[in-house]
């Protein structure tokens, strides 16, 4: 089925045209197409398996709360058009619509939760899939608009992020699912020992990725916005003109989206830990750049088209144990050691030529950026014997980012994520360890090779 998965990009591409092009603004009608696209993509399981009974239902359950809506803006007299429309009704509207229509589909799946995994999934549809790069387009929109026009831009960003759209949803539904439903499922969800294949790996490293970096820079986009809103700065988005009501939906996008980050980060090291081990790579370089924009691409050719080499997690996963110590770890050090000191010595040379002139509070900001700086150095030489000196690293670089937010939110949402991506990219240099799962899996199979006559 997921490979007839693309089939549901052509509604959401025209969706997409339509508003863009169409000049809606209408709120009912802008709702309404966004609904059906909706409504073709969580159909499509069902029409795909000529259940015709349970898409019936499920796109008769979908499209009878939204006529459900028309009639409470005919009764209570909501306007849809106009600068007086309420985003917040129509948001509200939405979302009830979803959490109703995935409860439901779920129930159609025989989910035993189907209640939760369906709140689970329509919250991630509504909020974590919510974006469409805007925030990347927002983080060079002076270059966009140059060679482009913002017109065509929003609408380019949009028909490449919904390229992805049906893979990620179906991604999340199937986890979702499988996770709260499927005994044995939450041992393979925290496993990095899966035999995994190439388009498999590739297809998961590209939803991944893209979606960690659609979340990044949407987060703050949707943080900025908050910011509008309490500072009364001008008019900075499509909708009607900043009020109360966009406190909710940014708030409710902000939250789903970080979470959306961690947990993407999480499996993206599994899938990509994974696939190394069943083709029996052990190149650091190369599982460096699977976290490095446009980069990635190099590992990403290179493994979806590497022959297997192990056939099972047990074989992974002695693999992974035998396999050594990384060699990139005394020049990671290395670098950090020598980037830490010049951050810390440029930071000096300002307090010494500013001191006496400035105040006393941004001299001893300074002076805790040095002492910072000085921390992070010790924690770097200390990666090698502990653990938590990652965790460290990571804190420290999360401040610089903060305290040097000249960026824009957009790009320094992005800092913050690939910072925390590589986490597991220090963790696996010189702290790899297996889950209990994997050790578990290990020592069975094992057993089983030395039981055998």
């Amino acid at each position: 089925m997921l490979r007839s998965a693309w089939i549901c990009i052509i509604p959401l591409a025209l969706q997409t045209l339509i508003v863009r092009y169409g000049k809606i603004e209408n709120s009912l009608i802008f709702n309404g197409t966004y609904i059906l696209a909706s409504i073709f993509l969580v159909c499509w399981e069902f029409l795909y398996a000529r259940d015709w009974k349970k898409a019936g239902i499920l796109a008769g359950t979908s499209a009878g709360v939204f006529g459900l809506t028309v009639l409470a803006y005919y009764l209570f007299k909501i306007p849809a058009t106009g600068p007086a429309r309420p985003f917040l009704a129509i948001h509200i509207f939405t979302l009830i619509n979803f959490l109703i229509t995935f409860c439901m589909r779920c129930y159609l799946a025989g989910n035993r939760r189907f209640i939760v995994t369906g709140v689970i999934v329509a919250l991630i549809k509504h909020y974590g899939l919510s974006g469409a790069l805007f925030g990347l387009l927002a983080s060079n929109q002076a270059f966009v608009n140059f060679i482009f026009g913002i017109e065509h831009a929003v609408a380019a960003y949009g028909l490449v992020f919904y390229v992805v759209y049906p893979f990620a949803y179906y991604m999340a539904l199937y986890l979702a699912e499988n996770y709260f439903n499927l005994e044995g499922f939450v041992p393979v969800f925290h496993s990095k020992m899966q035999v995994t294949g190439g388009r498999e790996y590739a297809m998961l490293n590209i939803v991944l990725m893209t979606l960690i970096v659609n979340c990044a820079t949407n987060a703050p986009r949707c943080l900025r916005l908050i910011r509008d809103y309490f500072s009364s700065l001008p008019e900075t988005t499509y909708y009607p003109p900043l009020g109360s009501s966009v406190l909710f939906p940014n708030i409710m996008e902000i939250a789903v989206q970080i979470l959306l980050i961690l947990i993407c980060g999480y499996f993206l090291r599994n899938v990509i830990v994974a696939r190394m081990t069943t083709t029996g790579s052990r190149n650091g370089i190369l599982y460096l750049l699977h976290y490095v924009p446009l980069l990635n691409i190099i590992p990403l050719v290179v493994y979806s088209s590497r022959k297997e080499e192990h056939s099972s997690a047990a074989d992974n996963a002695l693999y992974y144990t035998l396999r050594g110590a990384s060699r990139l770890r005394t020049w990671i050090v290395l670098a950090g050691v020598l980037a830490a000191m010049y951050s810390a010595s440029m930071t000096f040379a300002q307090l010494s030529n500013s001191k006496g002139t400035g105040t006393n509070a941004g001299e001893l900001v300074m002076v805790l950026i040095i002492l910072a700086g000085l921390a992070r150095i010790v924690a770097y030489l200390l990666m090698f014997n502990y653990r938590k000196a990652v965790f460290a690293i990571v804190f420290f670089n999360f401040f610089f980012i903060l305290f040097s937010f000249s960026k824009g939110f957009e790009l320094t949402g992005l800092e913050l994520a690939l910072t925390y991506l590589s986490m597991y990219f220090l963790l696996e240099i010189f702290h790899p360890a297996l889950s209990p799962s994997d050790a578990e899996a290990m020592d069975q199979g094992f057993s089983a090779d030395t039981e055998a006559p």
